[in-house]
């Protein structure tokens, strides 16, 4: 009788309900459900990112103006942001660095606009320009996600996020 018992005991013990699965399920959803929105960054995170990644970027422009001897140009609009360098003959005009790898035109993305750019001794001028000499004109930036703004400023030698 004891052989039984315990056969028939230990039958019984051998799987989940359909309810404990279920059960299970349901948490693991639920888990990963505040995971992945958790996970996703928010705007203000996304535009600190951008704006990070443009400081650096204007950064490095200056020091490639000055590796190059030439200056760099930045220009910006509400779609995206390009670099230019002077054109070598007589008319001496702007000419897009369209086959510079760190220098491409980029788009904002991800919802960015660009509120204003006031570049500072350049009235009416959308020309950042980047000298050899290691210098450019102060500026400041204002970028825009949604209900969300961040300021880049250069004060001629570095540029800065701030919020």
């Amino acid at each position: 009788r004891f052989m039984e018992r315990a056969l028939r005991d230990r039958s019984l013990a051998q799987g989940f309900t359909l309810v404990e699965i279920l059960l299970v399920i349901v948490l693991l959803g639920i888990t990963l459900g505040f995971a992945l929105v958790n996970w996703q960054p928010d705007d203000r995170q996304q535009l600190r990112r951008a704006g990070e990644q443009l400081a650096l970027l204007l950064n490095q422009t200056q020091s490639e103006a000055i590796f190059r001897g030439h200056s760099i140009a930045w220009q910006a609009d509400q779609s995206g942001y390009r670099f230019l360098r002077r054109d070598t003959a007589a008319t001496q005009s702007w000419v897009s660095l369209a086959n510079d790898d760190p220098l491409q035109a980029r788009p904002w993305g991800n919802d960015i606009r660009m509120d204003a750019l006031d570049i500072q001794g350049q009235p009416n001028n959308h020309l950042l320009i980047f000298k050899a000499i290691g210098l450019s004109a102060p500026f400041s930036l204002a970028l825009r996600l949604r209900e969300n703004h961040l300021t880049l400023s250069g004060d001629g030698r570095q540029v800065r996020v701030e919020e």
